[in-house]
C-alpha cells in the first residue's frame, strides 16, 4: 500500500511537508518550534549596549523600525467590554460588572443573578415564616413543641426547618434576639414621646401588649439564660428606661418613690395575663388602668415600703423565672 501513487497524493501531501518546513524554520524573523532551544532563546534575549533605552519589539522580533511590515493597530475592547478593562486597571468594580469580566447585562450572567436573587428571596421568605409559626406552636404548646409540627404549620419539609435551625436551641436563641430588637424598637417610640408620662404609658401599655401575646417568652429567657449567660442584652434598656422615669418625675406627673424596675415588674405582670389565653386579651386593659393610675404622683399617697431591686438584679431574675413561680 506504502508504494502506491494515488492520484492526488502528491498534492495531499505537499501541505503537510509545507506546514512542517514552517514549523522547521523561522517565522517573521523569529526562531521556530521546530529551531534548537539555544536559538529560541537568543532570539527572545537579544543583546543591549549599556545605557541604551529600551525598545519594544514590534512585528516579527524586530524593534518598530527595523520591521519588515507595519505593525497593526491595537486592538481595543469594543464599548460593551471598554468599562471592563477599565476596572481591571483601576482595581474597583464597576457598577454594573463583576470581577470576573462579565457584564451584568449578559443574558448568561442575568439568569445566574435571577436564580441566585429568587433562591435568596424564597430563603427569606421561608425562614420569617417559620419564626411567625413557631411564636404560634410554642405560644400553645411551650417550646418543647415538636419541630415536625413546625414544618406542617409553615408548610415546609422537615429538611427546611434544620437547614434554618440546626437545633431546637438555635430557633429559641433567635427567637430572643428577635424579641430584643423589638424592645429596642420600643424604646425609640418610649423615648419620643411628647412627655415623660406619657412615655410611661406607652412603656406600660405597648411592652404589655407585646408580652401577653408571646407566653412563651418565660419560658425562651430561661433557656438563654443557661445557654449563655454572658449574653445579657436587655441591661441596654436601663440608660432609657431610667431616663424616662426621671422625666415623668420632673414633670410631676409620677410619684417620686416609683424606679424603672418597679415599671418593669409591673409590664411583667401585666405580660402575665397572656397566660389567660386569647379569651382575656379584651379585658387585660382594666388591669392597665389600675396601674396607671396607682403610678400617678398625689399628695396623699402613701409611700411605698422596702428599697428597690437593682436592675441587673432585676435582669437576671427575670431569666431564672419559671413558669410555675
Amino acid at each position: 500500500m506504502a508504494d502506491l501513487d494515488l492520484p492526488g497524493q502528491g498534492a495531499l501531501r505537499a501541505p503537510a511537508e509545507a506546514r512542517r518546513a514552517r514549523g522547521r524554520g523561522h517565522r517573521g524573523g523569529r526562531a521556530g518550534r521546530g529551531a534548537p532551544r539555544d536559538a529560541r532563546i537568543a532570539n527572545r534575549t537579544r543583546w543591549r549596549p549599556p545605557g541604551a533605552p529600551r525598545t519594544r519589539s514590534g512585528c516579527g522580533g524586530h524593534p518598530p523600525e527595523q520591521a519588515s511590515t507595519p505593525c497593526p493597530p491595537h486592538r481595543r475592547p469594543s464599548p460593551e467590554w471598554a468599562h471592563v478593562s477599565r476596572t481591571r486597571e483601576s482595581g474597583v468594580d464597576a457598577p454594573n460588572t463583576i470581577r470576573s469580566g462579565h457584564p451584568r447585562g449578559s443574558r448568561a450572567y442575568a439568569g445566574v443573578v435571577t436564580t441566585t436573587v429568587s433562591s435568596r428571596r424564597d430563603a427569606r421568605r421561608n425562614h420569617e415564616r417559620l419564626l411567625v409559626e413557631a411564636r404560634r406552636l410554642f405560644a400553645e404548646r411551650g417550646i418543647d413543641a415538636p419541630l415536625d409540627e413546625l414544618a406542617t404549620r409553615a408548610e415546609v419539609g422537615a429538611g427546611t426547618v434544620y437547614r434554618h435551625f440546626p437545633t431546637r436551641d438555635a430557633l429559641i436563641r433567635e427567637l430572643y434576639d428577635t424579641g430584643v430588637d423589638d424592645l429596642r424598637a420600643f424604646t425609640t417610640k418610649i423615648s419620643q414621646a411628647e412627655s415623660g408620662w406619657h412615655a410611661i404609658e406607652i412603656w406600660l401599655e405597648a411592652l404589655s401588649a407585646w408580652l401577653i401575646e408571646r407566653p412563651y417568652l418565660p419560658a425562651v429567657m430561661r433557656r438563654v439564660a443557661e445557654l449563655d449567660p454572658d449574653h445579657r442584652p436587655g441591661t441596654e434598656l436601663q440608660a432609657m428606661a431610667d431616663g424616662v422615669v426621671a422625666r415623668a418625675q420632673a414633670e410631676g406627673a409620677l410619684r417620686p418613690d416609683v424606679t424603672a424596675v418597679d415599671i418593669s415588674v409591673l409590664v411583667d405582670m401585666l405580660g402575665s395575663l397572656g397566660q389567660y389565653g386569647g379569651a382575656y386579651l379584651p379585658f387585660w386593659r382594666r388591669q392597665l388602668a389600675v396601674v396607671l393610675d396607682g403610678l400617678r404622683a398625689r399628695p396623699d399617697a402613701n409611700a411605698l415600703p422596702g428599697a428597690a431591686l437593682d436592675f441587673g438584679e432585676f435582669h437576671d431574675m427575670s431569666h431564672r423565672k419559671r413558669a410555675e413561680d
